[in-house]
């Protein structure tokens, strides 16, 4: 369950990214733009097309063609996609924690962390003055219920 944590720390590296994207789109703007707070490009675009007597290059223009240049909003729907899907895989993991109670519960609280199975069963014996064996118990069903999530299966960490 190691893949849990690398998820959840890729996905703040990626939101970290995309910030720092958006920082570099905004100094553009301001370059080109100054005072504006923001451009919805999509919507906005007509105020910045010049008109059928005016053929001449806009600042508008010279900002999106430096954004083109340094390839930043494709990096930013490359960041926000990365993002969706580090999302969905982290809810993945956290869906059977509404389902499963008691032992199977820290048991995979302890995975999630980063332990394997042998030293989660470890841990939660110590901790509840229950025998190791006991507990193998536990984590046999609590194996059905991760290959019932679909967890089971070892999911690629890395986007």
């Amino acid at each position: 369950m190691k893949e849990y944590g690398d998820n959840i720390i890729q996905l703040e590296i990626e939101k970290q990214k995309l910030r720092n994207l958006e920082d570099d789109r905004n100094s553009i703007m301001q370059k080109y733009l100054p005072g504006s707070k923001s451009i919805d490009i999509l919507k906005d675009i007509n105020s910045y097309i010049p008109g059928s007597k005016n053929k001449k290059r806009t600042a508008f223009d010279d900002f999106m063609i430096e954004l083109e240049e340094k390839k930043i909003l494709s990096s930013i729907d490359e960041c926000e996609k990365n993002i969706k899907i580090l999302t969905k895989r982290i809810s993945k993991f956290e869906q059977p924690l509404d389902k499963i109670k008691g032992y199977e519960k820290r048991l995979y609280l302890y995975m999630l962390k980063g332990n394997n199975i042998t030293q989660a069963v470890k841990r939660v014996a110590e901790e509840s003055d229950r025998s190791e064996r006991t507990l193998w118990r536990y984590a046999k069903r609590l194996r059905r219920i991760l290959i019932k999530y679909e967890i089971d299966e070892k999911i690629s960490i890395f986007l």
